[in-house]
């Protein structure tokens, strides 16, 4: 019965992620910034909470323990201990190395958590045939998100800056906000449900591609949402995976047809297009709109530029140990008050305070932890793949489908890599989600 309860909360919380953002922003509506406050670490508390019964579940279980927990423990072990001697050495407050190294590896984690409480490949199917469902809702939002914009502007000739657009965001703050940004390619960017399109195509991908590897047949009225929805982010991060997604299926002479449509995408990316089709220099800034949609382009790509060049600038200074976790890059450096900002002359402290972040991740890392935390983290991703394939190779003659979800799941992998070069790890639905799927993959393997 405990484990039961357990494992409805940890599927409650997967199924809470998608929608975060805009739940946090009705509960600020009605009850406060507390309670939203509380909501919008809702998965960080899920871990703190759950962690040490996981360690309580593993340890009455040890039997069903293997070398590919290990495998994929000390990894995180070592970055522990990196961050540990890097506040130390700088002499920063305990408490900000703590917090500061926590933000690293806290999905990591989760790993563990599902790990401990799902045992059954049963039940990480009914976890993922919920999440599938509610992805395929998202697709199915953005579809009509776009269509509903395509068809003002282009066969009711609205200007763009004058469409109402079916955006939760102008509905639940009962406004109108446009900045040239939520168009490309002559393409409306949708988010449907979830907080910016990047979000939202990533989301969608990751739940497309264990898909397409733990069933012996696509369903078409699953996968057209799904690929629409891909589609109608428009993000460049988003098409780049799904391109080298499609290729690998090429490579392993399934599902052809699929690979083709990331090409075709590859293909209109790099068109020129015409003026008509692009919008103009019409800018309406407005509370940083065009971050919380993902704009890619203009100031947001200027900020990264400079963000990854201060980080460099910072890890020259502290190349081996770095200056520190959590002194410079995210909201705990600002909880805390960093002297890193003051130091390096860090003159957009009106934009990190507004986003919390950097959305550079490797370089971020290096000025935090250095080469060696670098090194270690590379390794976690180098160790969770060889996991993945040792599970794979274990379960060559077991069900199509548990050897279909360590597959997905390999090649998910890259989805993270590719969106970690030019945003955060940080991406709850999709780290999150993607880390508890190789937890419960990892405990529902009973090859020990």
């Amino acid at each position: 019965m405990y484990n039961k309860a357990v494992r409805w909360w940890l599927t409650i919380i997967l199924v809470f992620l998608p929608f975060q953002f805009y739940l946090t922003m009705f509960i600020e509506r009605f009850w406060g910034t507390g309670a939203s406050a509380f909501f919008n670490r809702l998965e960080e508390l899920t871990i703190v909470i759950f962690l040490p019964l996981a360690v309580i579940e593993l340890i009455k279980n040890k039997d069903n323990i293997n070398e590919l927990y290990l495998l994929i423990l000390l990894p995180i072990i070592f970055i522990c201990i990196s961050g540990l001697l890097s506040g130390i050495v700088n002499g920063n407050k305990m408490i900000v190395s703590l917090h500061g190294i926590f933000a690293y590896i806290k999905y990591f984690l989760v790993i563990f958590i599902y790990a401990a409480f799902f045992s059954k490949f049963s039940q990480f199917a009914r976890v993922f045939y919920i999440l599938l469902a509610i992805a395929v809702i998202i697709g199915i939002i953005a579809s009509v998100q776009e269509i509903w914009a395509l068809s003002n502007r282009y066969l009711l000739h609205i200007r763009p800056e004058d469409i109402l657009y079916l955006n939760l965001t102008q509905i639940l703050k009962d406004t109108h906000l446009y900045t040239d940004d939520l168009w490309r390619l002559g393409l409306f960017r949708a988010t449907s449900l979830m907080i910016n399109s990047n979000f939202m195509g990533l989301y969608i991908l990751l739940m497309l591609v264990i898909y397409i590897n733990v069933v012996d047949k696509v369903d078409f009225k699953i996968l057209c949402p799904l690929v629409l929805g891909i589609v109608s982010s428009v993000s460049r991060v988003v098409y780049i995976s799904f391109i080298l997604i499609g290729c690998i299926q090429l490579l392993r002479k399934k599902s052809l047809w699929i690979a083709i449509i990331p090409v075709v995408l590859f293909l209109l990316y790099l068109s020129p297009l015409p003026n008509s089709l692009m919008v103009g220099t019409h800018v309406q800034e407005v509370d940083g709109f065009s971050r919380l949609h993902g704009e890619e382009s203009g100031n947001w790509d200027a900020y990264r530029a400079y963000t990854r060049a201060k980080s460099i600038e910072i890890w020259k200074d502290y190349a081996l140990l770095g200056i520190g976790p959590g002194m410079f890059g995210g909201a705990i450096s600002l909880k805390y008050g960093s002297h890193v900002y003051e130091e390096y002359n860090f003159d957009k402290m009106s934009l990190i305070r507004q986003w919390q972040t950097l959305d550079q991740f490797w370089p971020q890392t290096l000025a935090e932890l250095g080469i060696s935390g670098f090194i270690f983290l590379a390794v976690f991703f180098i160790s969770l793949i060889a996991a993945l394939l040792l599970l794979i190779m274990k379960h060559k003659t077991s069900c199509y489908k548990e050897k279909g979800l360590y597959l997905g799941l390999t090649i998910a992998v890259s989805i993270i890599l590719i969106y970690t070069l030019g945003y955060d790890l940080g991406i709850p639905p999709i780290i999150f989600t993607y880390c508890a799927f190789v937890g419960m993959g990892l405990g529902s393997d009973k090859t020990v």
